[in-house]
């Protein structure tokens, strides 16, 4: 199974929260399309990869030599290329086809502008997350067109939410749709020298009963996460 989450802009929690999903489902590996940074291996505090998903793709290498082994995650780093398109897509196909003979779920972490991608991939679940704000719900909007076969059946997840119905009220009032929407509250920075711990203080945003969906209800792997 293969779960895609797109973040509409920088700075909207994406990369962790596909990284939590793939900590919290077992046999699940997480793998990075955002390229030019290595914030997943980052944020799990693991060093960075020698071998990545270019090495894996490109150049043949060995998967168990390209994927990281975290406490109850399992990832695939993105490498640091300037441009998408040197990336062997045909060769990423192939890496996928060999994930899905090992792990039951494959969480895929993608920029906004991967619309290449579409006819390659065939996920069962999709996620767009993007923050509250104006420019969010603009930068989510403009993902949803650039992505109209996967915006069919994705779900629309918006990150530090401080009240789910002004949202709502928001999106209305902007004239957009999106359908169905999802909110996560938003969390309060830790005190200046304080740590913040992932994916334990992460979890705890990712599980919070004020998390519940303040529209539509769906059958989906957000429902089950949440319900624990």
């Amino acid at each position: 199974m293969k779960t895609i989450i797109i973040g509409a802009k920088g700075g909207v929690g994406s990369t962790s929260f596909a990284l939590l999903l793939a900590k919290t489902i077992q046999k699940s590996i997480y793998v990075s399309l955002n390229f030019g940074r290595k914030d997943a291996s980052a944020s799990l505090d693991l060093p960075s990869p020698i071998y990545d998903l270019y090495d894996a793709c490109n150049r043949g290498a060995l998967l168990e030599d390209c994927i990281l082994k975290g406490e109850g995650v399992h990832l695939l780093e993105g490498p640091l290329l300037k441009k998408r398109e040197d990336l062997d897509l045909e060769g990423l196909k192939k890496v996928l086809d060999q994930l899905e003979e090992t792990y039951d779920h494959i969480f895929l972490d993608l920029g906004p502008s991967w619309k290449d991608l579409e006819d390659l991939l065939e996920p069962e679940e999709v996620y767009f997350l993007s923050s509250p704000d104006r420019a969010g719900l603009y930068a989510m909007d403009q993902v949803k067109l650039n992505n109209r076969l996967w915006g069919q059946g994705a779900t629309f997840v918006f990150t530090c939410v401080k009240d789910p119905k002004k949202l709502l009220e928001k999106i209305d009032q902007e004239g957009l749709s999106f359908d169905p929407v999802k909110t996560l509250p938003r969390l309060d920075g830790p005190e200046e020298g304080q740590a913040f711990f992932y994916p334990q203080d992460f979890a705890k945003i990712y599980t919070d009963q004020a998390c519940m969906d303040p529209g539509v209800q769906k059958k989906s792997l957000w429902n089950r996460l949440l319900r624990g």
